[in-house]
């Protein structure tokens, strides 16, 4: 578990999102260090065999229908173009269509992963979003991955 929980970036290199003003003061470093933080973190989850959950599928009716449309997105290729509401349907249709429990357990994985590499400011700012949504769409490593402003950068 310890492999899960520990962070694996220092600390000026947690994923943040990049600050906002007008000068962009340290806009270009914080874009560079979330670039190189982001595959350091995919390496790491390739290392404990939970890739298969960054997967970002794409639910035709997902809860009558186990029906996938032709989209798929990789969390850590397309984070700057997903919205939250890709997500929370990803997560939802696993949670709803996927019986096999490792999902589940790869899931929870990304989860702590996640918690443990980002700048808990911005983590709080997810999971305040997280809990904004419907009930039944919080499943999965929903707020670890969608922020309370539509288009933008889920990190």
């Amino acid at each position: 578990m310890d492999k899960v929980t520990k962070p694996v970036l220092a600390r000026k290199f947690l994923l943040r999102l990049p600050p906002s003003d007008p000068e962009g003061n340290e806009l270009l470093p914080t874009l560079s260090n979330n670039s190189q933080s982001i595959e350091t973190l995919r390496s790491h989850l390739g290392l404990l065999d939970c890739l298969d959950v960054t997967e970002i599928l794409s639910p035709i009716d997902c809860l009558n229908s186990p029906d996938l449309g032709p989209e798929r997105l990789n969390l850590f290729d397309h984070y700057a173009n997903m919205i939250k509401d890709q997500v929370i349907l990803s997560n939802k249709y696993l949670d709803t269509w996927v019986d096999e429990p490792y999902v589940q357990e790869n899931m929870s994985f990304l989860k702590m992963a996640l918690k443990a590499n980002v700048d808990p400011d911005l983590w709080n700012r997810c999971y305040e979003e997280h809990l904004s949504a419907p009930v039944e769409c919080q499943t999965g490593s929903t707020y670890s991955a969608a922020t309370s402003v539509e288009r933008q950068p889920i990190w």
